[in-house]
C-alpha cells in the first residue's frame, strides 16, 4: 500500500518521483518505463489502425463514383476479366491489348475517361515484370498537352494494376487545376480466391461505388498493418531513447561543483522512468484531441517534466532533502555566497 501510495503521488509531485527513483528497486522503475512506453503510443495506434483504404473518398468521391462505375461496365461489355486467384490479379493481357485502343499523352495504352471534354481517370493493366522505374516515372508524371499546345503535369485520377499490386492517385475534381489528392497503395493478399473486378459493377453508380470503396479498403489492408506496427516502433523507439537520454540530462545536470554530486547516473535514469507515467497519460488523452501533435507531445511533456523537476528539486540548498544513500565523501555543496 505504501508503494502503491508513493506511485500515485508520483503522477503529480516531482518529490514522490525522486524518491521513488532513489530508494526503489529497479523492478518499480522499469515496468513504469515500459508502461509509460505504451499509454504514450496508443493515440499513434488507433490513428493507424483505423487509417482504411477509402480514407481518401470518404467525403468526397472526386467523380470517381462516376468513372470508376463506366469502367467496369465498359470491361464486362467487352468480355475482360479481372479476377484474383491465389492473391494474385489475373488479366487476358492480350484482349486488354486488343479491346483498350486509347492512349496517354505519353504514348501508354490505358483506358481513359472524359468529363467535359477533359481526361478524368486513366486505367492501366501492366505485367509487374514490365513496369520498371522508367515506365512508372513516365506514368505517373507525364506531361499532358493542352488546347493551347502547353504541357502541364499530369490532373486526373488513374490506377495502376499488375498482378501483385494496384495503385490508385486521387486527384481533386475542381477544373482547372486539379491537384493531388493523395495515393493508396495495396495489393491483393486479403482477397477471397475468385474476387472478380468486373463484379463491382451494380445496378447503380451508388452500389457500384460502395463497392468500390470496399476494394479500396482490402487492397490497403496489408499496407495499414504495416504502417501501423512500423510507425508505432519508430515512435516507440524515439519516446525510449529520449526517456534515457533525459535520465542521461538528470545526471549531468548533477554534475557541478555545488550540486547533489552523490546522485548517480542509475538514480537518475529510475527518476526519468518514474517521471515518464504523467507525461503518459497525458499524451494519450490529449494525442486523440491534438491528432496531428500525437507523435511529438509526449517528448515535449516528458522535456518539460524532467525540466521543471530538476530545477525545482535538485538545488544545492536541497542536500537536507536528499542526503546520500551511501557512505562516501561529501563535497560541500552550499551556495557561494
Amino acid at each position: 500500500m505504501k508503494n502503491l501510495k508513493l506511485i500515485l503521488k508520483s503522477l503529480i509531485s516531482n518529490h514522490s518521483c525522486v524518491e521513488g527513483g532513489r530508494k526503489k528497486a529497479w523492478y518499480f522503475a522499469v515496468p513504469m518505463f515500459l508502461i509509460a512506453l505504451i499509454l504514450a503510443i496508443i493515440p499513434i495506434f488507433v490513428q493507424n489502425w483505423t487509417k482504411y483504404g477509402d480514407v481518401l473518398v470518404k467525403t468526397n468521391a472526386y467523380e470517381l463514383d462516376t468513372s470508376s462505375h463506366l469502367f467496369v461496365k465498359d470491361l464486362n461489355e467487352k468480355g475482360i476479366e479481372m479476377k484474383i486467384e491465389n492473391k494474385q490479379l489475373v488479366v487476358d493481357k492480350e484482349k486488354w491489348d486488343a479491346a483498350i485502343t486509347t492512349t496517354d499523352a505519353s504514348g501508354n495504352k490505358c483506358w481513359l475517361h472524359y468529363h467535359n471534354g477533359a481526361p478524368d481517370l486513366g486505367v492501366y493493366y501492366i505485367p509487374a515484370d514490365l513496369l520498371d522505374n522508367t515506365l512508372y516515372n513516365t506514368i505517373t508524371s507525364f506531361p499532358s498537352a493542352t488546347k493551347e499546345g502547353q504541357h502541364v503535369a499530369r490532373n486526373y485520377s488513374f490506377y495502376i494494376f499488375t498482378e501483385n499490386s494496384t495503385i490508385i492517385y486521387i486527384y481533386a475534381d475542381a477544373k482547372p487545376s486539379n491537384k493531388q489528392i493523395g495515393t493508396i497503395y495495396g495489393d491483393y493478399k486479403y482477397f477471397k480466391d475468385g474476387y472478380r473486378i468486373n463484379d463491382i459493377q451494380q445496378e447503380s453508380r451508388e452500389l457500384s461505388w460502395a463497392k468500390w470503396k470496399e476494394f479500396y479498403r482490402t487492397t490497403y489492408e496489408t499496407y495499414r498493418i504495416k504502417n501501423t506496427w512500423q510507425t508505432c516502433l519508430i515512435v516507440t523507439g524515439i519516446n525510449a531513447g529520449i526517456t534515457i537520454f533525459m535520465g542521461f540530462m538528470l545526471w549531468v545536470l548533477t554534475r557541478g561543483k555545488n550540486n547533489l554530486r552523490w546522485f548517480n547516473l542509475w538514480e537518475t535514469q529510475k527518476i526519468a522512468y518514474w517521471a515518464a507515467i504523467t507525461p503518459a497519460i497525458l499524451t494519450t488523452g490529449l494525442g486523440f484531441l491534438i491528432t496531428s501533435f500525437a507523435q511529438v507531445m509526449f517528448p515535449l511533456l516528458l522535456g518539460v517534466r524532467i525540466m521543471w523537476l530538476s530545477m525545482k528539486l535538485l538545488r544545492p540548498e536541497n542536500a537536507d532533502v536528499y542526503p546520500p544513500l551511501r557512505d562516501e565523501k561529501v563535497v560541500d555543496v552550499k551556495p557561494i555566497k
